[in-house]
C-alpha cells in the first residue's frame, strides 16, 4: 500500500507545464505525448506509477480534458500506458524490442540487456499425424512421417512475466536428448537455449534462417499461458533454421504484442549510392 501512495505522489510533483515543448508547428496533444513520453524514458515516471486524474493533469499542462485525452491514448496504444479500473491510468513497462537486422538468439538478447528470462518445458514428444502443427512441421524440415519430428513446447517469462509461448520442432535424429525428461533435481537441456544446445551435444551451429511474421489474436490455452484476455493480439513468429542447407529447426513462436516489439532499420538505396 505504501508504494501505491509513493506512485501517485510522484507524478503529481512533476511541472508538466514548464516541461512542455514550445512549438506551434507541432499539434499541442502530440507536444503533451512526447513531455509524459520524455519523462518515463528519464526514469521520472516509472512503471506502476499512477498519474493524477484527468482533470487534474490537465489543469497542470493548462489544456482541455479533451485535448489530454488525445495525448493519453496515442501512450496506451504504443503500449506506454494502461487504464486500469479503479487505479487510473498506470505507467507500463516499455515493450522489448527486438531489431531484425541480423540472427538473434532471444537467449542471448535478453543477457545482453542484463533481463531475466526463465524457460518452463511444458511438454515435449514426437510428433502424431493428427497434431495440428504436424503437417506444417513435415513440410518445412523435409521429413515424410510425423512421428520423425519431436518437439519441445516452452513457456519463456521475461522478468516473471509470461511473454513468449513457443513449440520447437525438430527431426529427432538429430537432437533425439531434447526428448528425454529430466532426472529430478537435474536441469532440463530442453530449457536451454536451442542454438547452443544444439551446437554443444549435436556439433552442429545454425548457418542461416528464414522468418516470418503475421498479427494473430489468441484464445483458450494460448491465452492463459501468456496471461493475456482471449482475444488478445499477438504475433505468430515462424522461423525456419538450417545448417548449410539442411533444416534442422521449424519454431512457431507466440508473443505478446504489448510486451514485445519487432523492428528493423531501413536504408534509402540513394543514401548508399545504388540510385
Amino acid at each position: 500500500m505504501a508504494r501505491m501512495a509513493s506512485a501517485r505522489r510522484s507524478p503529481a510533483r512533476i511541472p508538466w507545464a514548464t516541461l512542455l515543448a514550445v512549438d506551434e508547428g507541432i499539434p499541442l496533444h502530440r507536444r503533451i505525448t512526447a513531455t509524459i513520453r520524455e519523462q518515463m524514458d528519464q526514469g521520472l515516471l516509472r512503471p506502476g506509477d499512477v498519474l493524477p486524474p484527468e482533470v487534474e493533469l490537465a489543469r497542470q499542462f493548462d489544456v482541455s480534458r479533451h485535448t489530454l485525452r488525445v495525448a493519453l491514448e496515442a501512450l496506451v496504444r504504443a503500449g506506454r500506458l494502461e487504464r486500469q479500473r479503479g487505479r487510473g491510468t498506470v505507467v507500463k513497462r516499455p515493450p522489448i524490442e527486438q531489431s531484425l537486422a541480423r540472427f538473434y538468439s532471444l537467449a542471448e538478447e535478453m543477457q545482453l540487456r542484463g533481463t531475466d528470462l526463465q524457460t518452463q518445458v511444458l511438454a515435449r514428444g514426437r510428433l502424431s499425424p493428427e497434431d495440428d502443427l504436424a503437417a506444417r512441421a513435415c513440410e518445412r524440415l523435409g521429413i515424410g512421417e510425423a512421428q520423425q519430428i519431436g518437439y519441445v513446447l516452452r513457456l519463456r517469462l521475461v522478468e516473471g512475466t509470461p511473454v513468449f509461448l513457443e513449440t520447437i520442432t525438430f527431426p529427432v535424429a538429430l537432437c533425439p536428448y531434447l526428448l528425454e525428461v529430466p532426472a529430478p533435481g537435474r536441469a532440463d537441456v530442453g530449457a536451454a537455449p536451442f542454438y547452443e544446445t544444439l551446437e554443444q551435444r549435436s556439433h552442429l551451429a545454425v548457418t542461416r534462417a528464414r522468418e516470418t511474421f503475421r498479427p494473430l489474436l489468441v484464445s483458450g490455452y494460448e491465452a492463459r499461458l501468456l496471461g493475456v484476455p482471449s482475444g488478445s493480439a499477438v504475433f505468430e513468429a515462424e522461423r525456419l533454421s538450417f545448417v548449410d542447407e539442411q533444416p534442422v529447426e521449424w519454431r512457431r513462436t507466440l508473443a505478446r504484442g504489448d510486451r514485445y516489439l519487432y523492428a528493423v532499420d531501413l536504408v534509402n538505396p540513394r543514401e548508399e549510392g545504388r540510385l
